[in-house]
Parts: C-alpha cells; structure tokens; sequence
C-alpha cells in the first residue's frame, strides 16, 4: 500500500503523480487448470493402543471437518502418536508405531471407508462391505504429507528443483548466460575512463612544448658508431684465434692418451665394472645351495614314505564318504545308548508315579475298581463334580443376594401397616392436577393465570421425572436417587412459587367435580381448597407414591428370590440322588450329602424378612458347603494314575525296541570295519574311539602322500634351476673369451681395470673438449704447415686493434645519455597513443554498458517467454499455486546456480533470489507450494496434510501468510491437520481461522481435554486481531468518485511514467467496473503485475472475483496502452538527476557532492538547469573544467536528451496507430486512451 496521502484519481487526471516501475504487462499464455483428484478426508481418529498408549489410555477424536483441523495439546498429550496414527491408517505398515490398534472413519465422496488396524493388521470396508487393503498412495510420498516448521524454514527443496530442472533438459540457462555476459540492468560509469582521458591530454600537451630538444648532436654518433664497428669486428678475430689455439692444445692431449692406452692388453676392454670376480664367487655359492637344498628334498622324501608305512593303510587310504558313514554311525550308536538310557529313566520315574497316585487313591478302592472306570464312568464323576461346584457358587450367590435385600429392608425402616395402593396415588395426583388445571373464577390478573399453568406443567413434569428416578433407583442402580433428590427440591420450588400466588377462589363447576372424584378415591384430603394449599398436597401424595412404589419392588424382588430358593433346593436334591446312584453303581464310596441343622448352618440367625416365604429360610440352612469338593481331585487322581501307568509302559517298550536297533547296528559296523583293523571292540564307546583313530590314521596317510609329492616337485625345480646356473656360468666365460676356470688370467685383468678405467676416462674428457671446440662457430680452419707460435703472433695482433672499441663505446654512450636527458618526458608517439587509447576506452564502456543493459531487458523477454513454454507440469502447477497463495505477488522458477538447479522466486519485474534470501512467511508459501504441486503432480486422490508447529516464533506478517496459504490448501477440498504444543500458537490459530476464515470449515480439539488430563498452561494468552484490510466500497459511486475516495484512503497512486512497463500499475487505471474493482482490492490485488500473475497460474481463482477470460484480455490490452504511452512521452525527456547519478557522474569530487546534489534538487532533477546554473557559477570555487566533464558524461549517460518532445497531439496520435489493432478488436476504446494521456504529466513542459 503506497503511504501518500494525495488524491491519486484527482492525479491521475491531471497528470501530477507517479508511481516506480514494475515488468511487463504481458499475460502469460493460459496453461488450463488440471482436473482437481477426489478428496478423503477423516471425519473420526481413534487410537485404541500405540507406543505409550494403553488400552485404557485410547482417545477418539469425533466430529472432524474437511477443512482445517486444529490438535493442540502439552508434551506426551499424544501429538505426534495421533499423526503416526493418520499416516499408519492411509500407508499401512509403513510408520515406527509397534503393532498398533487403530480406527478411522474415512470420507470419499458418498462413501464411507472404516480404516482398523489392528495388532498391526489393518482391515477396510467400504458402506459396510470387506475390501482388499492397500496403501492410498506410494510409500514415499508420505513424508511428503507431513510438513514441520523447521524443516520448511531451512529446506531448500533441492531434490524438487532438481526433478523439475531435469524435466525441462533441452533449453538454455538465460540467467546464467546473462550473469556470465555481464548483462545489468543499469550500467556503471565510465567515471575512471574519464579521468584517465583528461589526464592524457595534459600531458599531451606538456610534451608538445618540449619536442625540438630531441635533434641534439645526432651527426656525431653516426661516426662514432662506424669506428666501433671497425673495433668489434677486430675483436671477433681475436676471440676466433683463441678457440684454434685452445682446440690445439686439446688434439696434442687426445694423441698422447690414445698411446697410452694402446699399452694395456686387449681383452680387458670386455670387462664391466669389474666385480667379475665378485660374480663368479656368487655363482658357485648359488651351486652350493641349490646342492644343499636338493639333498634335503631327498630326506624329506623318504621320511614321507616311512610315515606312510607306519599308518598301516594302502597307498589310496579310506575313502572319505566310507569315512564319514563309519563316523556317522557310531554317533549314532552313541545317540542309540543315550535315547534306550533315558527310556529306562523314564520308565522308572512313570512306575514310581503311578505308584505315588495309588497311595493318594486310599485303600478304601480296590484297584480293581479302578480298573473298571471306565471312559463314561470318568465322565459321570466328573459331571457330578461339576454340577456339585456349580450349586455351591449358586448358593453362595442367592445368601448374598438375600442379605442385600435385608440390608435394603433395614435401611427403609418398618413398614407401616398400611400402604395406599400406588394406581390409587396416581389417580389422586391426576385429579388434583386437573383441579389446579380448571379455570378460576373471574377477577384475577390474566397474566397469572398463564404463569399459574406454567407452574403447574412444572410440576407435573417434574412429579413423573421424580417418578421415573424413583423406580430406576430401585430396580437399577441407587445412584438414580440423585435425581430423584433434584426433581423434589424442582418440584418444592414449583409448589412455593405457586403458593405465592394467592388464595384461589373457589368457583368453578370443573373444580368442583374434580373435588368430588378425589374425595370419593378416600385418599387425605388437602388442609384447604385452594391452589397453594392443592399444590403442597400434591407433594404429599408424591412422597407417598414413593413409598408405595418402593414397597411393591422389594415385594416383587423377594418374590423373585424365593422362586429362585425353591429351584435350588430342588437341584441339590437332585443331586443327592445323582450321587446315591452312581457310588452304588461304581461301588466307589462318594459321601454324604446330610445338610446341617438350621441353628449349625452359615445362614442361622438371619432375621426374618417381612413378606418372605418359609422356604426362604431354608435355603439359609441348606447354604452350607457340600461334601463333594474332593470329588474333582479324586477323579484327576484316577487320570493320573491311569495316565502314569500308560507312560511306564510305552517308555518300557520303547526301551526294548532302543535294545534291538542298537544290537544290529552294532553287529553290522563291527563286520564293515573288520578288513581295516584288527581290535576286538564289545561296547559302543569303545567302537566309536576306533572309528575316530581310524580318521586319524587316515588324515597322518594324507599329510604323507602330500609330503612326497611336495618333495618331489622340490627335487624338479632345483634340478632345473641347477642347469639354469651351469648355463649361467658358461656365457660369463665365453662373454670373456676365457676358458672356463681360468681365474688368473681374469684376477690379472682385474687388477689392471682401475688404470684402464683412469686413462679411457681421460681420453674422453680431452676428445669432449677438442670436439666441441671444433664444432663451435667462428674456428678458423688451420692452414697447412701452421705452428702454434704463428697463431699466438695472430692473436696478439687482433687483439691490440680490438682495444680501441672500449673507449668508442664509451663515448658513444655519453652522447646517448646526454640526448635521452634532453628528451625525457617528450614521448609525442606514446602520449599520442596513450590518449587515443583513454579516448576508446571511454567509447567502448559506453558502448558496453549500452550492451549489458540491452542485452539484460533482452534476456528477460527471452526468459519469460521460453520459461513459460517450456516449464514442466509440476513447475506449472506450483507456479500456480504460489499465484494463489500470494495473490500474485510471487512468481516460482527454476535456475541452474553452478551447475546445481534451484528454485528461485521473483518479485514482480525484480531480479529472482533464492530461497534463503525471502521472508519466513514467504518461504513456507513457496516451499508448501512446491511440495503441494508435486502430491498433486502424483497422487490420483487428495489426502489429508500434517502440519506441525506452523506457527511457532512466527510474527504478525508471517502468521498471516501461513494461515492465508493454510486456507487457500483447505479451499483447495484437502483436509488439514495443524498440531502444536504452544498454548500462543492455538490463540494464534483461533483469532486468524475465526475471524477471517469463515468459509472454511474448522475445528479445534486439545487432546489434554479429550484424555481428561490436567494441563498447567491452559489458558492461552489473549491476543489481538489483525485488523482486516479497509477497503471502502463503491456505494453506487463513478470511477472518477471511487478513485477519489481510495486517495483519500492512501490507496490509490497514479501512473509513473518513467515506469518500463505496468507491472506496479494501480488497478483503478485499468479496471472500469468500481465493483469488480472493490473486490479485487479486498482480496488484497491492487496492482497489475499480481492480477495478470494470478490470470497466467491460477485463472480459476480470478474468475472466482468476477474477472472472467474477455475481461483479462481487456485489462492486458489496456496494460500495454499504458506502457505504450509512457514510452512516447519519455521521448525527449532526460531521467532525473539524483544523489545516485551524480555520485557516479565524472567532475564531481566528494568535497562539492552535496552541494551538487542540493542544486540538482533544486532543479527538479534537469541536468540541462543543472548545467546551466553550474556554468553561471551558482557553486563558489567549482571551477568550469568540471562543468564541461560533467555535461559530457551526462549527455554519454542519456540525462541530457536533445531530441524534441511529443506534444500531447503527436502523442495521441502515434498511441492511436499503436494500439490499432486492440482498437480493431473492441479490447480498447478512444476514451481509455485519452484518459491515459490526461493522466501524464504532461503540463509540467510547458
């Protein structure tokens, strides 16, 4: 919102105003919007059991809404285990949560989805029917779903970058090839360049005055230099003569070392380095050893086929399969005589069992009545048992129902001895409710009579809700009784308030016919007929309706019990029968079922119950505990020792059968392994040890063989390597050309090498040096019959002549320096150059700031219009998506930084930054942008988004921007889940979602109060409301009007036409409709640059605000007009001059800065009244050079524009011809333009 506080329409029509610059008005092309998935949404959560939920701990979350659901709750509340639960629901088996129990109600359109998991099996039925189980959408894209506020904070979503740049492969990086160019959108100054070229020509001309002293005594060195040309030549003769006599002296050493060496005999020259000695002495002590080596292989050898006798077995040895069978069946054995042991063992302990149980069983049975217990004879006593047991329990449990009954009588007090029947006591209520119901005679106030039948309608509905507590208290449960207490203190209010009414009088026909049918029930009469006295007396016959009704339940209860008694001792008898019969048929005594005298029994002296039935007091006698409780451990004894028995003898036959198998494979081993040993064996152990020492012997006649063999291959090798070695030998001999073994001749040779070695090294150097001075250039060649005396006569004479060159030079030299002296600093060719070359360079920054700024805006145009062809989908719809949480505001892309793709975000016609560069609130936008485009790009349904801590630390600004974006999400039909522990941040929700979310379904639970758990920071501090943006609205106003009233409001500003395009344009100048126009401002859109953003990624949500497709197309079309015509009107006008400009500008030093700045400012920033001014000498002690250095640089920068302005005419005329085809197409109109023109300063020219 623009802070001025002018009237922007008034402006906007006078031309007075402007606003800075935004991008172009260009609409993208519309991508259309892709078909929105179906949404799920949870209507129930339950979590039964989970990691640090019991089954008693669960909680259910009912009642939740497809919009934004707001879960709050301290630390351990069970946060983070609820949103663990809603990912296990929709991708099971792929949370941490340990075999869980969950429930979920899921919502899918018309259908109905129960979601169980139970133990970690999860179970799905749709309306009721089974179907399979399968995850909602691929595993990893479950994270996805889940956004917390740190991560979005420091995420930079590289992976989602990369994806997206990788789906857009075949383009170029326009920014990166911008960045590299050097390309700008405002070029730097040339200030140096400047500076430079001044310099240049001040010392131009300086030099110019000092170019004639450069002639001086030039003819002098001419002659000069011919006679040291004489001398040097006379010097290179000399030095020609030195190298002959030097390659003289080198040929008359060579011939006397080459005499030298022809003394030494000649085969020495086939020696080495002379260790031939040393070499033949290594030979013979390699024979040595290998001889050595050779001998023990031998031993080796025939140790190995003594160890091979020794075992006693062939050569070939045991096959190892034969082996391993042997030793496989002595285990065997082994495991044989273990299991046939423990069968024994195990017989006698079943023997010993037996016995111990028929010790238990008593000799008062034979054992051969054990013996014929049959199957159903155990069945018979073990029924008897039970049904023994079960009287037992049913008599313990009608003695304490009796007792509760009596308690129950005692607590109620005696009865009286007589109670008025209940239907008698409601029909005396009826009647007196009727009475109080009649009309009363005339005379009382009308508005009493209709409070008096309020109150009696309280009554009697208060009388029948005490009556129903009374009876539910006496059949169910006592607590009812609480409610009965609140109904009589209802119902004694009632009966005060219409005590306070009056006497009523007596009167009326009905009353008196009422009065007679309850006189004639013989129940209490009230003290009085009137409505006080009626109304108390109906309380009276309430309590005693109580009473009565108590009364007739514990009669009707005790009526029960004493049915239930009579059964009892009716199946005891039957069971006192049961018994007889089946100890006389078994022949087994079971007892006696004598039942105690009535003063012995638990039930003795229990007092009579009024009302009860003799038999009653039966049963307390007969309650006692039968004899028959040891029945159930006799008949177990009788299993056990049965089953004891049955056991010794399987185990015994199993033992014998152990003897047999253990006999015949003993037998068979023993006559396999007799070809191979001769040891007599009887026993199992002992079989198996030879069988083990056989393994061993074999394994000894395996390390044998391997042994000889390894030996043998020994033996060949050093056989081989020997021959190798005499071979060896040989060629040092005959490489010699001595006779093998004569060693004299070779330590003669030796000896004499050293000598012959010196001398050949010496004869070498001397031919080096004789050679390379022969090879050097300038050698004279020697004549025939020259001396070394005529050459040391030649060189004493060309040296003499060569001296003179010294003292030439050096006079030559003095000259030279005098007139390099004399022309110092009077280089006319290099300041020439010098300032030629500070002249081009001036030229050529200019003509490269003008590049860089042309190929910036040219770059740009090329980006927009190829990144919106040729993003992906995914980038498409995150574009969008950022339209609509933003309001247009940003814009998404995709750029290759270094080689490494990343999402950058622009800011209208701004350079885009990267992520780290936003706000908070603007960085979770883009991020929850960017992860919501690639779910949709993926998923075929929309699932339900966590969020956790979204608002934690976040301030004013940013809180609205999330819960904005959070919103648009919900909008969107995606069910949201916001979690947090902040009591702040729930307030922080509540005042956003309440108080500017109504169109959005929200609701808000905390899980401390749904777990019924106390929570110290309950109540959240109070905050503030943000205070909604006020956009006044039309009120039936014009557009001129409208505007007028937005200026006043600080909300309108005018057209800036020094603006490069509409981006930052209010849209009062282009939409026509002020409603339309109203709404678009509400929603927060008040400049072009976002609508047209909004109308490319997100058209849906513009038509929402009554801008359909032709209405975009118009305000396009009027956006380009005004580009257009800020275009022409900046014809002939200069930019204005600033601190910025001129703190580049060149001539101004930082003394005068400021001061040229106030003078600009001043001038109203025209460089043309600057300049004139400076040149009047406004600024005390500027000097005039600066002037003329800062015209030239402000006319090179474009501030000083010569060409002749557009007037209003001529600038209407060439918008007309440019907007020719919009006007063609009915998108623009004469009077848009007209009103454009008038909105342009255009009489600040004149």
């Amino acid at each position: 919102m623009n802070d001025s506080t002018h009237d922007p329409a008034a402006d906007s029509l006078d031309g007075s105003t402007h606003d800075p610059a935004g991008p172009s008005s260009d609409v993208s092309p519309h991508h259309p919007a892709p078909a929105r998935p179906r949404a799920l949404w949870f209507h129930e959560v339950e979590v039964r059991r989970a990691r640090g939920i019991g089954l008693r701990d669960g909680f259910r979350l009912p009642d939740l809404v497809p919009g934004i659901n707001l879960i709050s709750g301290s630390n351990g509340s069970g946060k983070s285990t609820t949103a663990l639960a809603i990912q296990e629901l929709l991708w099971p088996g792929e949370t941490d949560l340990f075999r869980p129990s969950l429930a979920g109600i899921l919502r899918d359109g018309d259908s109905v989805l129960d979601l169980e998991v139970e133990a970690g099996f999860p179970t799905l039925r749709r309306d009721g029917r089974e179907e399979g189980v399968a995850a909602f959408a691929p595993a990893e894209s479950r994270t996805r779903h889940h956004l917390a506020l740190p991560e979005l904070l420091h995420s930079t979503d590289r992976v989602f970058a990369k994806r997206v740049a990788d789906a857009s492969r075949g383009g170029y990086d326009l920014t990166a090839a911008a960045r590299e160019l050097g390309f700008t959108p405002r070029p730097s100054s040339p200030r140096a360049r400047r500076q430079a070229l001044d310099e240049a020509q001040r010392d131009l001309r300086k030099a110019r005055q000092l170019h004639e002293d450069l002639l001086l005594r030039s003819n002098r060195v001419s002659d000069l230099e011919r006679a040291a040309d004489e001398a040097r030549e006379a010097e290179r003769e000399a030095r020609g003569l030195e190298r002959l006599l030097a390659w003289w002296d080198a040929a008359a050493e060579c011939r006397t070392l080459e005499a030298k060496m022809a003394a030494f005999p000649p085969g020495i020259a086939r020696l080495r380095d002379g260790d031939e000695r040393d070499r033949l002495k290594a030979l013979r002590h390699r024979r040595r050893r290998i001889l050595d080596r050779l001998h023990d292989a031998h031993r080796e050898q025939d140790e190995a086929v003594a160890r091979l006798r020794e075992t006693g077995l062939p050569e070939e040895g045991i096959d190892g399969v034969r082996l391993a069978a042997w030793t496989a069946e002595s285990d065997e054995l082994a495991a044989l005589h273990t299991r046939r042991t423990e069968a024994r063992r195990v017989a006698a302990g079943a023997r010993g069992e037996a016995e111990r149980r028929r010790r238990e069983l008593g000799t008062e049975v034979s054992e051969a009545a054990l013996e014929a217990l049959d199957h159903e004879a155990r069945e018979a006593l073990e029924a008897l048992a039970d049904e023994a047991e079960a009287l037992r329990l049913e008599g313990l449990r009608l003695r304490v129902r009796r007792q509760e009954l009596e308690t129950e009588a005692s607590r109620n007090g005696p009865q009286e001895a007589e109670t008025i029947p209940s239907d008698t006591l409601r029909d005396g209520i009826r009647t007196l409710g009727r009475w109080l119901k009649a009309p009363s005679p005339p005379g009382p106030d009308p508005r009493e009579d209709t409070r008096r039948g309020l109150r009696l309608r309280l009554r009697v509905a208060v009388g029948l809700s005490a009556l129903l507590f009374m009876v539910l208290a006496v059949v169910s449960d006592p607590l009812w009784t609480l409610g009965l207490l609140v109904a009589a203190a209802l119902l004694v209010g009632a009966g005060t308030g219409a005590g306070t009414s009056g006497p009523a009088a007596e009167g009326s026909d009905d009353r008196a016919v009422h009065r007679r049918s309850f006189e004639s029930a013989g129940l209490p009469e009230p003290e009085r007929w009137d409505e006080g006295a009626v109304a108390a007396h109906m309380d009276t016959l309430f309590a005693l309706l109580q009473q009565s009704i108590q009364d007739e339940a514990m009669q009707t209860n005790l009526t029960i019990l004493a049915r239930e008694e009579e059964a009892y001792l009716s199946r005891r008898g039957a069971l006192e029968r049961s018994r007889r019969d089946l100890a006389r048929r078994l022949g087994i005594p079971l007892g006696s079922a004598g039942v105690p005298a009535h003063e012995d029994s638990p039930g003795g002296g229990v007092p009579r119950i009024p009302g009860s039935p003799a038999a009653s007091n039966d049963l307390a006698a007969a309650s006692g505990e039968l004899p028959l409780r040891w029945l159930p451990d006799f008949v177990r004894s009788v299993a056990g020792w049965r089953e004891a028995r049955a056991r010794a003898a399987a185990a015994e036959g199993e033992a014998d059968a152990l003897d047999d198998a253990w006999e015949r494979r003993f037998h068979r081993l023993l006559e396999e392994l007799a070809p191979v040993t001769a040891v007599e064996v009887a026993t199992g152990a002992a079989i198996q040890g030879v069988v083990t020492e056989l393994g061993r012997r074999n394994e000894r006649r395996g390390a044998a063989v391997r042994a000889r063999m390894a030996a043998h291959r020994s033996m060949e090798e050093l056989e081989e390597e020997l021959g190798v070695l005499e071979q060896e030998e040989a060629e040092f001999w005959a490489r010699l050309g001595l006779e093998p073994g004569d060693e004299a001749t070779l330590t003669e040779w030796v000896e004499q090498g050293s000598d012959w070695t010196r001398a050949r090294d010496e004869l070498l150097r001397a031919q080096a040096v004789r050679d390379g001075i022969r090879r050097e250039s300038g050698l004279p060649t020697p004549e025939p019959g020259l001396t070394r005396l005529d050459i040391q006569d030649r060189l004493a004479e060309a040296q003499a002549r060569a001296q003179r060159r010294d003292e030439l030079m050096e006079e030559i030299t003095a000259i030279r320096t005098e007139v390099r002296s004399a022309a110092q600093g009077t280089g006319m060719a290099d300041l020439l150059a010098r300032r030629d070359a500070a002249m081009a360079a001036l030229s050529d920054e200019r003509e490269r700031a003008e590049a860089e700024v042309a190929g910036f805006h040219v770059t740009e145009f090329i980006r927009a219009e190829e990144s919106e062809r040729s993003r992906p989908a995914v980038l498409r719809r995150a574009s969008r998506l950022l339209s609509r949480f933003t309001r247009g505001l940003l814009a998404l892309e995709v750029q290759d930084i270094q080689g490494e793709p990343e999402f950058r975000v622009r800011r209208g016609d701004g350079p885009s930054r990267p992520l780290d560069e936003l706000s908070g609130g603007e960085r979770i936008q883009t991020l929850m942008a960017v992860r919501l485009a690639f779910l949709e790009e993926e998923e075929s349904v929309q699932l339900p988004l966590l969020l956790d801590e979204t608002l934690a630390t976040s301030d004013d600004d940013r809180i609205a921007r999330i819960v904005e974006t959070v919103m648009e999400i919900a909008r969107g039909g995606r069910q949201v889940f916001c979690f947090t522990a902040q009591p702040s941040e729930v307030a922080k929700w509540r005042m956003q979602l309440e108080g500017t979310g109504a169109d959005v379904p929200f609701r808000h639970l905390d899980l401390d109060q749904v777990r019924g758990r106390e929570r110290a920071d309950s109540f959240p501090p109070t905050l503030t409301s943000p205070r909604p943006l006020d956009v006044p609205r039309p009120a039936g106003d014009g557009l001129k009007e409208y505007g007028r009233r937005l200026a006043e409001a600080g909300l309108l500003d005018g057209i800036d036409p020094w603006a490069r395009s509409a981006h930052r344009l209010h849209l009062w100048h282009l939409v026509e409709d002020p409603e339309v126009l109203h709404r678009l401002l509400a929603d927060g859109i008040q400049r072009w640059g976002p609508l047209g953003q909004l109308a490319a990624g997100a058209p849906e949500f513009i038509h929402g605000l009554g801008v359909d497709e032709a209405n975009l197309d118009a305000l396009a079309s009027r956006a380009r007009a005004v580009e257009l015509a800020t275009e022409l009107w900046r014809i002939g006008r200069s930019p204005p001059v600033d601190r910025e400009v001129l703190t580049e500008a060149a001539g101004i030093s930082e003394i005068f800065l400021d001061r040229v700045v106030a003078l600009a400012t001043d001038c109203a920033g025209d460089g043309s009244v600057l300049i004139e001014r400076l040149a009047a000498g406004e600024l005390s002690r500027w000097r005039q050079d600066n002037t003329e250095l800062l015209r030239e640089w402000l006319e090179a920068e474009g501030y000083l524009d010569s060409t002749p302005r557009l007037t209003p005419e001529e600038l209407r005329v060439r918008l007309l011809e440019g907007c020719r085809r919009e006007l063609g197409a009915g998108s623009l109109d004469t009077a848009f333009l007209d009103r454009v023109i008038h909105g342009l300063p255009l009489d600040r020219d004149h």
